[in-house]
């Protein structure tokens, strides 16, 4: 991540023709996009912007701003470091499965073991919603008909362990979490590991 620091008087010199902190914002994302980089946060006097922040200080002038600092990055390195977040989030949660998997054999899934499972679910939906922007942001083609692959072989684990689940198929549940969805979360991660970005 690329850090830029601007103090006031580079604001008004850079940015002189924003009247407000709205329109800054607006000129430094302009800025960023045309050196091919995303904006990924905004600290305006020593404060992170969230989009609620944004929307309050919209209107200040831009003498409000004593200082910005930027974060920054070009999409390939965003990529890159979302697939390595990814890999490091598939072999936690192989462990994660195993252990709520011994819970439900243990039929003690209320409390620690649901927690278990809801954390692993959880953590989940994240590796799923890194792998939807991998895909997305991955310049091969064939990426997405491999992933939809891969997809589809997650949900029909998930429809089988649901199945199982409201037949009260505990045992099932428990094979099902330590053996399909850990085989599935390899093959996620060996496939991770092939893709070029």
């Amino acid at each position: 991540m690329e850090v830029t620091k601007w103090t006031q008087h580079d604001i008004l010199t850079q940015f002189n023709g924003c009247k407000n902190v709205g329109e800054l914002i607006s000129s430094i994302e302009s800025f960023f996009s045309k050196r091919g980089e995303l904006v990924c946060e905004i600290t305006i006097n020593g404060l992170v912007l969230s989009e609620k922040h944004e929307n309050q200080m919209q209107g200040n002038t831009i003498d409000f701003v004593k200082e910005v600092t930027i974060k920054s990055n070009t999409q390939e390195k965003l990529t890159a470091e979302s697939i390595e977040s990814l890999k490091e989030i598939l072999a936690s949660l192989e462990e994660e499965y195993i252990v709520a998997s011994e819970f439900f054999r243990m039929m003690e899934f209320k409390g620690k073991g649901q927690e278990k499972f809801d954390g692993a679910v959880k953590k989940t939906q994240l590796a799923l919603d890194l792998n939807s922007y991998m895909v997305q942001t991955a310049k091969a083609a064939s990426i997405g008909t491999e992933w939809q692959s891969i997809r589809d072989r997650f949900l029909k684990i998930c429809h089988e362990t649901h199945d199982a689940f409201q037949k009260k198929d505990y045992i099932l549940v428990s094979d099902l979490l330590e053996y399909e969805f850990t085989n599935f979360l390899q093959n996620w991660r060996a496939w991770i590991s092939s893709v070029k970005i």
